[in-house]
């Protein structure tokens, strides 16, 4: 008879457990290694602008900011007349 090749040839037994954790679950950002070498300094990035002078805004998205950000308006530019 041919043996099923994913066969265990071990019992699975309960999970072993891996050890401790992480002491601080929000650092999961890893820092940069420092690599010795220094960058040398490159040309300044040119940023183009292409957008039209004026934006086309429908109603129903100035009803969405005006009521996440009403009190935050009436605070910078006063309430609507």
């Amino acid at each position: 008879m041919v043996r099923n090749r994913h066969h265990h040839s071990k019992p699975i037994g309960r999970p072993q457990a891996m050890g401790a954790g992480p002491s601080d679950l929000y650092d999961y950002l890893r820092r940069a290694e420092p690599s010795g070498k220094r960058r040398l300094a490159q040309a300044p990035i040119t940023v183009t602008d292409d957008w039209p002078e004026v934006l086309p805004i429908t109603e129903a998205e100035v009803r969405i900011v005006e009521a996440y950000f009403g009190d935050v308006l009436d605070e910078l530019f006063g309430p609507l007349p």
